[in-house]
Order: C-alpha cells, then sequence, then structure tokens
C-alpha cells in the first residue's frame, strides 16, 4: 500500500504567520536556491515571507493507515526550528528535519508510525526560524 496523505490543494491546510504564504509553489521563490528532487507539481516552502518569515501550516486530519510516513525535507538543519511534527491525540508522536547536508537539494526521511496504526492524526509543517527555510514535498503513507 501506498497512499499520499497530502492534499493536492492548500484547502484545510491552516496556516499562521507569512513563511508559507498562499499555499505550495511550482519553483524556488526569489532570492531562494533552486530547489531540486521536488517530484510533483508543486511544493511546500516557508520562504514565502523571506527568510525572516516564520510560520506554521497544520494539514486536515488524516488516517494512519500504514507503517511508515515518508517526507521530501530541504532547507536549513536547525532541528529546533525548523521540522514536521506528527500529532495524534494532541501530542507530538514524530518529528522529522532535513538531513544534515542541508541546503535546498530535498532528501526522503522516513518516519515509524506503527504505534499510532490506524489513527487520526495531522501533519504541522514548522518554520520558526528567522534565518532558514524549509520546503516539503511528497509525503506519503507506506505499507513498510
Amino acid at each position: 500500500m501506498l497512499r499520499r496523505c497530502q492534499p493536492r490543494s492548500p484547502g484545510g491546510w491552516q496556516r499562521s504567520g507569512p513563511a508559507w504564504g498562499d499555499g505550495p509553489v511550482a519553483e524556488s521563490r526569489p532570492g531562494q536556491d533552486l530547489v531540486l528532487g521536488a517530484t510533483g507539481k508543486r511544493f511546500a516552502t516557508s520562504t514565502q515571507g523571506g527568510e525572516a518569515g516564520i510560520g506554521r501550516v497544520r494539514s486536515p486530519r488524516f488516517a494512519l493507515d500504514g507503517a511508515r510516513l515518508t517526507v521530501k525535507l530541504g532547507g536549513g538543519t536547525d532541528a529546533t526550528k525548523l521540522r514536521v511534527e506528527l500529532w495524534v491525540d494532541k501530542m507530538i508522536v514524530r518529528t522529522a528535519s532535513v538531513p544534515s547536508l542541508g541546503g535546498d537539494l530535498m532528501h526522503e526521511v522516513s518516519m515509524d508510525i506503527v504505534p499510532w496504526q490506524g489513527q487520526q492524526a495531522t501533519l504541522v509543517l514548522v518554520d520558526d526560524s528567522p534565518t532558514g527555510h524549509l520546503d516539503v514535498d511528497d509525503v506519503w503513507l507506506r505499507a513498510q
């Protein structure tokens, strides 16, 4: 089983702060390095308010009907300020951040979600960094 858990449109996503703009983009933003490895037509980036822009985006609820959640990430490497959070029952159960190389080359990151299979979850894209940004693409639920 392989299922995309990210809606193709920004509808239903709740945004706070200017970083994420009005939704996914088709190409790098002005002043941003070329984003490589994004495979869809659009990807989320927190550079829409410039590097200084901060903010969060919360997904609609979705069922955790897989064993792993994978996401492609790029941008800054400060995991305390730039990350993806997986929330179940009003608690953060997993986080993912850009691998140590950083930059606008997307890398796939995987989270084990077996303990929460069958439950409802939300994703939160976090940019609390006034000097960095986060790029997010291809969020998938996988059987293994």
